[in-house]
């Protein structure tokens, strides 16, 4: 029962914060995605900031918002951006940990970019985070048990808080926080603009147990 709720709230909810034009239906869509409430913002001002910073945002790579696209810029991004990613290609397989397509569409145009942010977010800290896979090397063993966990190929794609965490994309473009736990910051594109912003992720490993539990 409970798997079939975490099912339905995926292929339900999700897709309807990338079709939501009002601000607030987004910044309520988002939390009740996450699993989480309104409550979690604390305050009447940090809603009104979560709602006008994702308004708009979040349906491709032309509706990131001004600060999104400011933040990214300054790391060197720039639209069309395509570096080689063989080296990392070759570097992971050789440990058994195969780069999918949406690994490599995302290192293509990300990989390299070093993100330095600061400060409050919307309801976490904004922590820094730098997109290149030879930062996770040697954690080969940690992807490859939370892959098999959650039926998932989690490919490695960097650090964030300066190695306090590490990054992984799944096959569906859904970046994910690795550690002795794992928590979803979402789809691309909405998942950069949450890493950027300063959004919690959602656990996941925990609803993972809970439906093992339910069967």
């Amino acid at each position: 029962m409970a798997h079939d709720r975490l099912r339905w709230r995926r292929t339900r909810i999700a897709p309807i914060s990338q079709r939501a034009s009002d601000i607030k239906t987004q910044a309520l869509v988002h939390f009740l995605w996450c699993g989480q409430t309104l409550f979690s913002l604390r305050s009447s001002a940090g809603m009104i900031a979560f709602c006008f910073k994702l308004g708009g945002s979040c349906a491709g790579h032309g509706d990131w918002s001004p600060e999104v696209l400011e933040v990214l810029e300054a790391s060197g991004w720039t639209a069309g951006r395509r570096v080689d990613t063989a080296d990392w290609r070759s570097m992971f397989e050789a440990v058994g940990i195969v780069m999918h397509d949406a690994a490599e569409a995302f290192l293509q145009e990300f990989g390299g970019l070093t993100v330095s942010i600061g400060g409050p977010g919307i309801n976490r800290a904004r922590e820094p985070f730098e997109l290149n896979p030879e930062l996770a090397w040697g954690e080969d063993d940690r992807f490859s048990e939370w892959s098999d966990s959650f039926w998932r190929r989690l490919f490695p794609l960097g650090e964030l808080d300066g190695g306090r965490f590490f990054l992984g994309v799944d096959e569906g473009s859904e970046i994910c926080l690795v550690e002795t736990w794992v928590a979803s910051f979402g789809p691309m594109p909405c998942a950069l603009e949450y890493l950027i912003l300063g959004v919690m992720p959602r656990r996941i490993d925990d609803e993972h147990r809970q439906s093992d539990q339910a069967r």
